[in-house]
């Protein structure tokens, strides 16, 4: 009887014993596995990091090579940028060149010849940026300038973003601001003097 006592003795301390070290086991292998996580992680965000970094390398250099940047603002003394060309003189002659290029851009994209569009969609990008100081040499009152600078902004979305399909990235086809651009080109062409 003495040795089934002692035997049951050390099976509970045994078990007791086991049952102690449990958690501890449990707390490393948690840890190991936490740790392991963390670098997992740590790698993922590392990989990550360096893709943004490529792709984002690749998409400028898509954006501005073959290109020239979008034009400045005008100065007093002429233009911030490489290339030369002939603004309009009046309000009326900037709502006709936008009418012009828009044309040849709407052509360019109805005959699935985008590439046709590159010299207006520039073209049109400087006739539309002359409007608000057009319109404000030609005394505009501030509601007809706000509504015309507006208008301005709206084209110059509506085309940056075609302009941004036609060099690759994840601009808008035509069809997509068309009734944008023509609502804004209604617009400016309603403070037209006759």
């Amino acid at each position: 009887m003495n040795s089934f006592l002692t035997i049951s003795v050390r099976s509970l301390s045994l078990q007791l014993a086991h049952n102690a070290l449990r958690p501890m086991i449990f707390t490393a292998t948690f840890r190991r596995l936490l740790a392991f996580q963390n670098q997992l992680l740590n790698g993922y965000l590392r990989v990550m990091k360096n893709l943004i970094g490529v792709l984002s390398i690749v998409f400028m250099s898509g954006v501005f090579v073959g290109c020239e940047p979008m034009p400045k603002k005008p100065t007093a003394g002429g233009h911030d940028h490489a290339h030369s060309h002939e603004g309009p003189n009046s309000y009326a002659d900037a709502v006709a060149d936008i009418e012009k290029y828009q044309g040849i851009v709407k052509a360019a994209f109805d005959k699935n010849q985008i590439d046709d569009a590159h010299d207006a969609l520039h073209d049109i990008g400087h006739a539309i940026e002359s409007v608000g100081t057009l319109a404000s040499k030609e005394g505009f009152e501030d509601a007809d300038l706000a509504a015309a600078k507006k208008s301005s902004e709206s084209l110059l979305d509506a085309f940056g973003a075609i302009d941004e399909t036609l060099h690759g990235g994840k601009g808008k086809n035509y069809g997509e601001v068309s009734d944008q651009v023509d609502e804004a080109i209604a617009t400016l062409k309603s403070f037209v003097k006759k």
